[in-house]
């Protein structure tokens, strides 16, 4: 399996940052390539959650299906999505550094 791995810290608590992280509705206003993100699961957000994600991939729009796997308030966030046969998963931790939040 590949991957890649980002590291970020934010003046923020870790609450703040995964409240912020884990909203699908913030992801157009901090992801230029975002477009929308629609809630498809009822009840509030958490694991087993699904959403409807469009973004611009070279200049067009594309749609895809994401499932929350983990959601543990103030500390990890992972979602995954499957197109075309490769599944994708992105791992969110955070955890309390100085005045702020270490993101890996």
């Amino acid at each position: 399996m590949s991957g890649f791995t980002m590291e970020e810290w934010i003046e923020a608590a870790p609450l703040e940052v995964f409240n912020m992280m884990s909203d699908p509705t913030k992801a157009p206003s901090v992801m230029h390539n975002i477009v929308s993100v629609e809630k498809l699961s009822e009840g509030p957000i958490g694991v087993g959650s699904r959403l409807k994600e469009t973004r611009l991939v070279n200049g067009k729009e594309a749609q895809t299906e994401l499932l929350i796997r983990q959601y543990e308030p103030g500390s990890r966030y992972v979602v995954s999505t499957e197109q075309s046969g490769i599944e994708v998963t992105y791992h969110y931790s955070m955890r309390p550094e100085g005045n702020g939040t270490h993101i890996h």
